[in-house]
């Protein structure tokens, strides 16, 4: 057991370094419109719950996906990076209000009830799944083989484990210096980190070189 829980832990640190900069990105947004906190935690844990699904399906043959089709995942963050960075050119007379069906829904729901009503938890979400190509590629083998207590001790490894790295993510942004860097900078951070991410995932798994070569006369 001892050793199922250090390969898990090796195993998530090993294919989450990119997500605490992603989660510290999405973090420096909260104290504007588009994201807060609850959304950011929320659609983390929702992201990457998919994420275990879809490896422990696979690891036990029930769901086969080529590696470049996994890294069409990378689409998610790219698309959610260039509408954030869009926003930024938009006059601000047509910024999307933030307030009407957000107080509408907080004045008859709680807030857990209220934040899984709201789009950009799932919008999180998203951007977890397609940052989570190297995951599934790493937690297929890891789960393959390994009887119900294993896979149940992973995942609450797991779970665990992304509640601190939110802490960690949070914890950045409220730094002073990370406060100071995200307050003057973080409009612009935040899609490009996104950009930058799903730019990698696609080209790293061979999807651009298929899709290319798909398309040529």
């Amino acid at each position: 057991m001892t050793q199922d829980l250090i390969t898990a832990i090796v195993a998530f640190v090993a294919t989450n370094i990119d997500e605490m900069l992603v989660l510290t990105a999405l973090f420096s947004q909260t104290n504007g419109s588009t994201f807060k906190t609850v959304n950011v935690v929320l659609g983390q844990y929702l992201g990457f719950a998919v994420l275990t699904c879809l490896s422990i399906l696979a690891s036990f043959g029930i769901l086969v996906v080529p590696t470049p089709w996994i890294g069409l995942l990378g689409l998610v963050p790219l698309y959610e990076g260039i509408k954030m960075l869009g926003r930024l050119f938009r006059p601000s007379s047509q910024d999307e209000p933030s307030s009407g069906l957000d107080n509408v829904i907080n004045s008859k729901k709680g807030r857990l009830a209220s934040a899984l009503s709201h789009s950009a938890t799932y919008q999180v979400a998203a951007i977890a799944i397609g940052n989570g190509s190297d995951n599934v590629a790493v937690y297929i083998p890891l789960f393959t083989g390994s009887n119900g207590a294993t896979i149940v001790l992973i995942t609450i490894t797991f779970s665990v484990l992304v509640a601190l790295w939110c802490l960690i993510s949070y914890r950045l942004v409220q730094n002073r210096v990370g406060a100071a860097l995200f307050a003057k900078y973080g409009d612009w951070i935040t899609p490009l980190v996104l950009i930058g991410l799903g730019t990698f995932i696609l080209i790293s798994h061979g999807t651009v070189a298929i899709l290319l070569h798909n398309v040529r006369p």
